[in-house]
């Protein structure tokens, strides 16, 4: 049996897990659908809990397969790299996995990259920018790589005006890898930082950042890890569906 939300539908173990989780109580006209996942992607909540709002992602909406496999490795791989990177600021804190295909946060408040750029044509001072550095650069201090800092979507402008980070499931532990490989995955996410910079800065990067962007952009064609790897195979798959006359 699934509960309604304010238009969505809960799954029954999902607000079993959150009960249990921050009290029997809850109740789901308190969840709030923020994004519903298309091929194979979670469903994405905002929880309201009096003054404290979390983001729940949860598989347990999706057909077996893919709750019983992406889904665990994903939310796996994501409260894996939240509890590692807990404590840096532009990190979502409160991570708490709920069950085995479900994930709570902290809710960041703000606007994406994505809307500040389309749909308002926004600029950021350096400042945001240089605050991103430092972000992506404790990242990688504590051993992990994002690997889709590229998408705008995964990028938010707090009320502060500072950078905060969304979205861990392609992130990737990199203490143990070697160190060329650590240094391309390193590389890909200070490249998103340039990115955003040379596109909505209201200064433009300078000569040092400028060939560090270029010179990725070359290697950029080489280079496997694009986001999450089981959407986009899926569309792939999908349109070669529809052009198909069988």
């Amino acid at each position: 049996m699934k509960s309604t939300a304010r238009g969505a539908d809960i799954p029954a173990r999902l607000l079993a897990l959150l009960r249990n989780a921050y009290g029997p109580e809850l109740a789901a006209d308190q969840l709030t659908l923020l994004n519903a996942g298309k091929y194979g992607n979670a469903n994405v909540y905002r929880l309201e809990l009096g003054q404290t709002r979390l983001l729940v992602k949860e598989f347990y909406s999706r057909p077996w397969l893919v709750r019983c496999t992406f889904g665990r490795l994903l939310v796996a791989r994501e409260a894996r790299a939240l509890a590692a990177l807990a404590g840096i600021a532009g990190v979502p804190g409160h991570a708490r996995r709920l069950g085995s295909a479900a994930l709570a946060e902290s809710f960041v408040a703000g606007e994406t990259l994505v809307d500040l750029h389309r749909k308002r044509r926004a600029k950021l001072p350096p400042a945001f920018f240089r605050d991103f550095e430092r972000l992506v650069d404790e990242m990688h201090r504590a051993g992990y790589a994002h690997l889709d800092l590229r998408n705008p979507g995964n990028v938010i402008c707090g009320p502060d005006g500072r950078p905060y980070v969304l979205d861990f499931q392609s992130c990737m532990r990199t203490a143990r890898l070697p160190r060329w490989v650590r240094r391309l995955m390193e590389d890909a996410d200070r490249s998103g930082i340039y990115k955003f910079w040379a596109k909505m800065g209201t200064e433009p990067l300078d000569t040092e950042r400028e060939a560090f962007l270029n010179h990725f952009k070359g290697i950029r064609r080489f280079w496997i890890f694009k986001g999450y790897w089981f959407g986009k195979t899926w569309r792939n798959l999908t349109r070669r569906r529809k052009k198909s006359p069988f």
